[in-house]
């Protein structure tokens, strides 16, 4: 209080009395009561509130008195005046008073001769006071004051992040740049001491002229000399240890004077390209290295990132040919690059390529010239020359290549797609397996993000660019060879050329030169590039468009010329087209206008016509216009934007009567979406204004009682269509103005007045999509011959020539495009009349489907080498117990329980499957096959299936698991699904009843060939029956499943549950159609195989046919024939047999004696007349006796018609040297006998010998 007091009191009395010395005291008690706030060492920011709450409010009068002293020639007076000044700036209010006029020139004054004393071009004063650099220090500051009031340099300096919204706060601008400023700039273009802390505070001041854009005042004198430039940035170099935040502004400060002058109004204030060819001087090899060239080119990237900057350097008002001046070329060429990486890695590459980005980012014209006169080549081949790149490096190269963050989720689409060409080729010659790594899975994830990414980098030629980094072989690496073939399939899908797949078939050079191992890894790269061509052959969904055109800029489209007369009394337009879904983007981000994407527009000179389009978000908008209304019909429930080709169908179908109703179709792949009431237009006049795919520059028509809008002048200069139509432009929003009403809305339909259609739903734009061939009829088509064009897809060639289904259409045609027919631009008009030949502005895109590619390599049969590279894989990729119990459950891999069960085959995926390269090249053929009958003749034709069996054969067993398996199910489903009947059967041959191929392959491989084989035979019992009968079934099975097993044996139970498997085909065959043929082959398979429990189980099958099959009448005559029975009676006498078998034998028999329908002659064959049982039992082999044989003759006894005890009686004797059980079991069942018939007794009496054949039985 008492400090306030004494102020007051000081200037009273000098107001008074008019005493300088009064006002002496009054500044220097001033000053120091608000000194400390005073700082020239520190950049920290000062807020205004800070210090400004107390500092008084100076009237104008008082300054004027004030400033006047600054030209006293009096240091010290003159310091306490700046300080004065700096504090009194502190209240805002003080500067927005007009100061800037009264102090800003007499300050700029000051401080030019201070500048001038220092540099040493005038005599210093001889006094004793504060040193000359204070004094200009302090001037700086107050300019500082005067320019940026409210600190925005200091605040952002400091890592602060000012928003808009903040500075539309701001109550108070700064001062105006007057015209002294010119000379003070002048007087500091040499090196002079301190420069750092004065451009630190002319920066202060260049941030409050940026804020407030006030640059049209800049004086006319800042822009006629460029040598102020140079020794501006010609600073000292200091120790680059001792290397402070200060040393960083002088670069920075001056790339925002640049900036701002580039950036003022006026023909005088263009940014020219030799300030930046003269900074670029600065750091060349005649002069030393400079620590300021990184802090350069930091803030030259900031500049150009600015939209403003980056646009004026775009546009016509910057030379472009100087472009390498303009974007630091020359900084990478220079010969001290080399020193600089060396204090801090790969800094000014990173920075350039920032630079280049911002320069040509969204400007096709920018990245010609840079192509043209740099080329991308020689920015390869100057970054390789530097060594060996950073991470960081190569991010700034995929940033520039989706000129943006390539980091985001999901990955932008690619802008410049010469930056991919050069990493493509940069990354074999990179020095880590982990950096080879991170580029190649970054370059798959950028060209893989969306179809627009691949289609550009397969139009670019990347296909060709990474064909040849995948031929350096193993320096790769495993993981980084992987990545790249990931990125190869992406890109093939979409289009591989025949000189493509030709390289990619070939083994890379020097593969098989490597010490050991070569084979497996030979197999490895074939199975790597059989799971490659499977993914581009893959196809799921409708079928793509081959060639088309390219609609995505803005500006594309088909222009098609004036109808004259239109020649129908109906409107159907059909095409074939593809539209992407809309980049989903982060919020917050600047609202897109309101755009419709047309898709086509016919319009009279009157306004009147057929229009439709899309919306952003893919609802497609069918519009007719009339002289006074808009009528719309959109379809929202139907969407076509998911990036697959559709095929879209509208029809306007006019009245009939007068007063009727005017309809519209809508169809979506030949299918009826939408019907509904739309008027239709007058087709009398001339159809003057007509596009497909491109928006028009007149859209609509002046409605009457509708003022026309008035476009501003800076719109329409910049956009001239605008101001030719008369529309109202979408940029004056959505809302209903005076003038407008509502839109009539009824379900679908909505109306509007004619002219507003651009508010309503956007200004018009291209297509900003893909389109295939397109026709216009001059007719109202029924859907049935347009479900046919759908049908025959959307690379037809000729949908309507004169022998196909559809060539009544072609009188109907009133223009037919397409992209075949489309050369220089031109699209000829293919209907009849050929009179509308149409202009292109876009591109015409050619694209090559592997499916076709292959018959340009040589057929199907260029892929088959692929296998037998394949059949040395390393036996790492087995696929294990563990994989095979995952693929066919617990049960089969158990052993137990197996017989009856079926395999679930098709439950894997095929990335599973694929794991096999084996089965990966079955797939391949299957995805080959889909849908092409070319490739599917040419595999006939090449005896591929043959040649298939044969390599099969070389694979090792191991190989051949449970994913081969599937795999050839799948492809022979695809070729029946496909109804090639040839191929099929020559599959079957040579796959699948090739039992070679599957016999020494785990049990369930095994059993799940069989029952596949089964199953097929089931389905085709007719066809093949001839050459996959019952011979053929049990021929398989006594070759490879019969004991004793070769290689690979399997236990018993599993053994035993195959050839049960097997067996019960045969049964189905003998079953459902009986053949002696077949009778004859298992008879004479029973005599020949040497497995009695092989035997055991045919005769299991005859006796199955033999209870109760429609079979068993004609299969017991059979077997009752001359030299049938001797066959099985035969399986009696055969030595060291299994119990089973006699006991199987024995109950055949005894069922043929219970068949009464069979003939006399056959029952006196059983009864064996010549020999009986007892020429039997003496036939038998000496050894132990079977019960099973015992009873079994036994039984035969009793079942005889008439009782012969001579075979009783042998069948006793036989009984004699079977175990004791076995004769007391004879003894029962003959006390039974006796007790039933008493006669026996006197019957057996009169044997021979029966004595002492009784008496050893019962003894």
């Amino acid at each position: 209080m008492a400090a306030s007091e004494r102020l007051y009191e000081l200037w009273l009395l000098y107001y008074a009395q008019k005493d300088l010395g009064y006002l002496q005291q009054w500044l220097k008690a001033f000053v120091g009561a608000f000194e400390k706030s005073i700082s020239l060492s520190s950049l920290e920011p000062r807020r205004p509130e800070e210090a400004g709450a107390e500092v008084p409010l100076l009237p104008l009068d008082a300054l004027h008195v004030l400033a006047e002293q600054l030209d006293q020639g009096d240091l010290e007076q003159t310091l306490l005046l700046l300080k004065l000044f700096i504090i009194l700036c502190r209240n805002l209010e003080n500067v927005e008073a007009g100061w800037g006029q009264v102090l800003v020139p007499k300050v700029l004054a000051l401080l030019t001769g201070l500048v001038a004393e220092l540099k040493g071009s005038a005599p210093r004063r001889e006094d004793h006071g504060p040193c000359l650099e204070s004094v200009a220090l302090h001037a700086l500051l107050l300019c500082e004051g005067l320019f940026d009031p409210y600190q925005t340099w200091r605040r952002q300096h400091s890592g602060e992040v000012i928003s808009s919204k903040e500075k539309g706060k701001y109550k108070f601008p700064p001062a105006v740049l007057p015209n002294e400023f010119s000379a003070f700039f002048r007087a500091c273009s040499s090196p002079i001491p301190h420069l750092q802390d004065l451009t630190r505070s002319i920066g202060g001041s260049t941030r409050g002229w940026e804020s407030h854009r006030d640059l049209s005042k800049l004086p006319e004198a800042m822009f006629k000399s460029r040598r102020r430039l140079r020794a501006c940035l010609a600073l000292p170099s200091p120790d680059p240890e001792s290397l402070q935040d200060a040393d960083r502004l002088p670069p920075i400060l001056l790339l925002r004077l640049v900036h701002l002058f580039g950036t003022a109004g006026g023909e005088q204030t263009w940014v020219r390209p030799g300030t930046f060819e003269t900074s670029s001087q600065l750091f060349s090899g005649k002069h030393h290295v400079s620590p300021a060239l990184d802090h350069f080119l930091r803030p030259c990237m900031s500049f150009l990132s600015c939209s403003l900057s980056r646009g004026e350097l775009q546009c016509a008002r910057l030379d472009l040919w100087e472009l390498p001046a303009v974007t630091t070329w020359p900084f990478l060429t220079a010969p001290f690059y080399p020193k600089v990486l060396d204090q801090d890695t790969d800094a000014i590459a990173v920075h350039v390529v920032r630079v280049l980005t911002c320069i040509m980012s969204g400007s096709p014209s920018a990245k010609e010239v840079f192509k043209e006169r740099i080329g991308y080549p020689q920015l390869q081949e100057i970054l390789q020359s530097h060594g060996a790149p950073t991470h960081r490096l190569l991010q700034e190269l995929l940033n520039m290549a989706v000129e943006g963050d390539h980091s985001t989720c999901p990955p932008p689409p690619i802008r410049n797609e010469q930056p991919v060409l050069v990493l493509m080729r940069w990354l074999p010659s990179l020095p880590t397996a982990e950096l080879r790594f991170f580029l190649a899975q970054h370059l798959w994830w950028l060209c893989d993000s969306c179809p627009a990414s691949r289609a550009t980098c397969v139009q670019a030629g990347l296909v060709g660019c990474l064909l040849e980094t995948l031929n350096t072989g193993r320096t790769l690496g495993a993981r980084c060879q992987e990545q790249l073939l990931a990125l190869l399939q992406a890109l093939g899908s979409v289009s591989l050329r025949p000189l493509e797949l030709r390289r990619l078939l070939r083994p890379p050079p020097g593969l098989n030169s490597g010490p050991g191992g070569a084979e497996a890894e030979n197999a490895r790269h074939a199975g790597a590039i059989i799971r490659a061509l499977s993914g581009m052959a893959r196809h799921q969904g409708p079928a793509r468009a081959l060639r088309y055109f390219d609609l995505t800029p803005s500006m594309a489209g088909i222009m098609v010329p004036p109808v004259q007369r239109w020649p129908g009394p109906g409107f159907t337009f059909h095409a074939w087209l593809c539209l992407h879904p809309a980049a989903v983007v982060p919020a917050p981000v600047t609202t897109r206008p309101l755009q419709r994407k047309q898709l086509y527009s016919f319009f009279t000179s009157s306004g009147s016509g057929f229009e439709a389009f899309f919306t952003a978000a893919g609802t497609l908008v069918v519009a007719v216009c009339t002289r006074k209304e808009y009528l719309t019909m959109s379809l929202p429930e139907v969407s076509f934007a998911d990036s697959a080709w559709h095929c879209v169908a509208i029809v306007h179908v006019p009245g009939r009567r007068p007063f009727s109703q005017n309809l519209v179709h809508v169809y979506k792949d030949g299918h009826l979406v939408k019907t509904a009431p739309l008027r239709y237009p007058s087709l009398s006049e001339t159809f003057t204004s007509c596009c497909i795919g491109f928006a028009r520059l007149r859209t609509t028509t002046t409605p009457t009682g509708l003022p026309e809008p008035p476009v501003p002048a800076a719109l329409a200069h910049a956009h001239p269509s605008l101001t030719r139509s008369q529309s109202i432009p979408a940029s004056t929003g959505l809302g209903w103005g005076s003038g407008l009403v509502a839109p009539l809305q009824e379900g679908s339909i909505s109306s509007t007045l004619a002219g507003t259609q651009d508010t309503r739903w956007g200004s018009p734009t291209s297509l900003e999509g893909e389109l295939g061939a397109v026709a216009i009829f001059h007719e109202a088509l029924q859907a049935a011959p347009l479900r046919v064009l759908c049908t025959l897809g959307p690379n037809e060639m000729a949908p309507f020539k004169p022998e196909g289904e559809l060539h009544e259409l072609a009188t109907k045609l009133l223009l037919h495009y397409s992209p075949e027919a489309c050369k220089n631009n031109i699209c000829l008009d293919l209907s009849p009349g050929h009179g509308l030949d149409g202009r292109l502005t876009g591109h015409r895109v050619e694209t090559w489907d592997v499916k076709d590619v292959v018959n340009c390599v040589g057929g199907m049969g260029a892929l088959l080498p692929l296998l037998e590279r394949v059949a040395a894989q390393p036996q790492e990729a087995e696929a294990g117990p563990a994989e095979t119990h995952d693929l066919v459950g617990p049960e089969l891999t158990s052993g137990h329980s197996t017989q009856g069960l079926l395999l679930p085959l098709g439950r894997s995926s095929e990335e599973r499957m694929e794991r096999n390269a084996v089965a990966a090249f079955l797939l391949m053929l299957r995805n080959f096959l889909q849908g092409h009958t070319v490739n599917q003749e040419s595999l006939v034709q090449c005896q591929g299936p043959a040649i298939i069996g044969a390599l099969l054969r070389k694979v090792p067993s191991w190989a051949m698991d449970m994913n081969v398996l599937m795999s050839t199910q799948l492809l022979m489903e695809q070729v029946a699904a496909e109804g090639c009947g040839s191929l099929l059967y020559l599959l079957y041959q040579h796959l699948l009843f090739n039992f070679h191929l599957w016999t020494l392959s785990d049990f369930a491989v095994r059993l799940g060939h069989i029952q596949y084989m089964s199953s097929i035979v089931r389905e085709h019992r007719q066809k093949l029956r001839r050459k996959y009968g019952v011979q053929f079934i049990l021929d398989a099975l006594r070759t490879h499943y019969s004991s004793p097993q070769r290689e690979r044996p399997l236990v018993a139970d599993d053994l035993h549950t195959v050839q049960t498997s097997l067996l019960g085909l045969a049964r189905e065959f003998l079953v459902r159609s009986f053949s002696a043929d077949d009778m004859q082959v298992v008879l004479s398979f029973l005599a020949a195989v040497g497995d009695d429990g092989l035997v055991v189980s045919t005769l299991d099958l005859l006796l199955a046919l033999l209870q109760g099959s429609l079979a068993q009448e004609p299969l017991a005559a059979f077997l009752l024939e001359p030299g049938n029975l001797e066959v099985l009676l035969a399986l009696l006498v055969r030595p060291k047999s299994l119990p089973l078998l006699p006991d199987r034998v024995c109950k055949i028999l005894r069922r043929l004696q219970q068949n009464e329908r069979l003939p006399e002659r056959s029952r006196q064959r059983l009864r064996l007349r010549e020999c009986g049982l007892q020429g039997l039992v003496a036939c038998l082999p000496e050894g132990t006796v079977s019960p099973q044989l015992c009873q079994g003759l036994y039984k035969l006894f009793l079942g005889a018609d008439c009782l012969n005890l001579s075979d009783l009686m042998a069948v006793v004797q036989l009984s004699l040297q079977a175990d004791l059980s076995v004769r007391l079991n004879i003894c029962r069942q003959l006390f039974h006998l006796i007790y039933e018939q008493p006669d026996i007794v006197r019957l057996l009496a009169r044997q021979a010998g029966w004595q002492d054949v009784l008496t050893r039985l019962y003894v």
